[in-house]
């Protein structure tokens, strides 16, 4: 998207996020964002802008911040899919979710390299908002359609991503 295409709530959202990035050091900025896009996935209109009615579905970048390089994600998902427990490497993301039902699991570590144990699992519904700092590991399942708001630290096809065995 060129920035004349992105929606003008879009924009008052990346701005919201650039003058957090500005202001704040990166963990109180990234809460920040959350309690931002929490109040954001109930607003019909940001919503409607994020996901327009061209038909598409997976991960699309609706914005990129040029200063910072953060982005904001739109996801469709049309079908079950399921991740293995992963980080995000050397980034953050914040996942919001929009409409249906993620179900997340956070994991940590275990002694033997690249097994975690699962040390937290619950559902994400319409409105709710997690940050993920980096190198948390964590894995989603939707089971049905549903979308998710998603702010990246960096893009993430640009990441180098660790993937995890459950023990």
């Amino acid at each position: 998207m060129t920035p004349q295409n992105i929606p003008a709530r879009v924009l008052d959202f990346a701005a919201t996020c650039r003058v957090s990035l500005e202001k704040y050091e990166l963990d109180t900025a990234c809460q920040r964002i959350t309690h931002a896009l929490r109040k954001r996935l109930v607003d019909r209109a940001f919503l409607n802008d994020c996901f327009t009615t061209e038909d598409w579905e997976g991960r699309k970048i609706i914005y990129k911040d040029e200063q910072f390089g953060f982005c904001i994600c739109a996801h469709i998902n049309n079908d079950h899919k399921e991740a293995p427990p992963h980080n995000h490497g050397e980034t953050w993301a914040i996942y919001g979710q929009a409409a249906g039902h993620t179900e997340m699991s956070e994991w940590e570590q275990t002694e033997h390299a690249g097994i975690v144990r699962k040390i937290k699992a619950y559902t994400m519904g319409p409105g709710d908002a997690q940050l993920y700092p980096q190198g948390a590991i964590h894995s989603p399942i939707r089971r049905l359609p549903g979308k998710l708001v998603r702010v990246e630290g960096q893009d993430l096809d640009t990441v180098e991503q660790d993937s995890f065995t459950p023990e």
